[in-house]
């Protein structure tokens, strides 16, 4: 249930996001591809399709380190509680 993980610290550069899940899968395209960057005190995802040689549907965001913590153990708890049934 994607709509229970807070995702109000990320800050939109480019592109838009429909919703979390969105949100969400954007990261991980962007984590799995290793178009992420980061400095000594945020993140920065990045994420792109290429079409014929052009890039499209252009998509970054930032977050800072203890915010994007709290974004992955949130996340984790949230799966968790899905998974197993658990509550947090």
């Amino acid at each position: 249930d994607f709509e229970k993980i807070d995702v109000k610290d990320f800050k939109i550069i480019k592109g838009k996001t429909r919703d979390t899940k969105h949100l969400c899968r954007r990261i991980r395209n962007s984590l799995a591809h290793a178009r992420f960057t980061v400095d000594s005190i945020k993140f920065t995802f990045q994420d792109w399709k290429l079409d014929k040689n052009n890039i499209t549907d252009e998509f970054e965001v930032t977050i800072d380190i203890g915010g994007f913590g709290e974004f992955l153990n949130n996340f984790f708890f949230a799966d968790k509680s899905n998974s197993f049934g658990l509550k947090q």
